[in-house]
């Protein structure tokens, strides 16, 4: 059996992914590294995103920044919830500078909301989103986000199934594969 996408130190077998955890960490070292110290969170309530809340607001926490506000929207993400997820914190905290969201759906409808409110993205509030989905690209503007290799996650998950059934040893069980910040216009 393999798991893929998350990573825990006790797999059922084997496992590669990441660390959501340390994406959220990264993700508020690169914001407080540009300047930000007013951050907000808008993400869905699944447990992956839980864990890169987690990890942003410890490390933010760790860097003297406390009380970070959160808006959780219902899941699945979309653009919609973006953009009431951003629209709600903004009503309830207007000094918020910078907006990490759980995923890039979230984080295009956030953006979308600020501009349809005429605030300048990043000029007003800048924003950040997480996956690095293909549109993230071509946003306006665009997209600073967490790239994951899913095509190496997957690759590596078959190398573990075809190491297995051939009676391969597959050596470590455990694999982080990693991520990397997207640094774009909008962050």
């Amino acid at each position: 059996m393999v798991e893929t996408w998350d990573i825990t130190p006790t797999p059922i077998d084997m496992i590669v992914g990441f660390s959501h955890e340390k994406a959220g960490a990264a993700v508020a070292d690169y914001l407080y590294g540009q300047g930000f110290r007013k951050p907000g969170i808008v993400t869905a309530g699944d447990e992956r995103a839980m864990q890169r809340r987690a990890g942003f607001e410890q490390r933010f926490a760790e860097l003297g920044v406390h009380g970070i506000p959160v808006c959780v929207v219902p899941a699945p993400s979309s653009l919609a919830n973006g953009r009431a997820g951003f629209a709600d914190l903004r009503a309830h905290h207007p000094g918020i500078d910078v907006i990490f969201c759980g995923s890039d759906v979230l984080a295009h409808g956030a953006i979308t909301e600020a501009q349809a409110t005429g605030l300048a993205v990043p000029g007003d509030v800048a924003v950040m989103g997480f996956g690095d989905l293909p549109f993230a690209a071509f946003t306006h503007p665009l997209l600073s986000t967490v790239r994951i290799d899913g095509t190496s996650i997957g690759r590596q998950a078959a190398r573990f199934i075809l190491d297995r059934v051939e009676h391969r040893d597959v050596g470590p069980r455990v694999r982080d594969l990693g991520f990397s910040i997207v640094k774009r216009a909008s962050a």
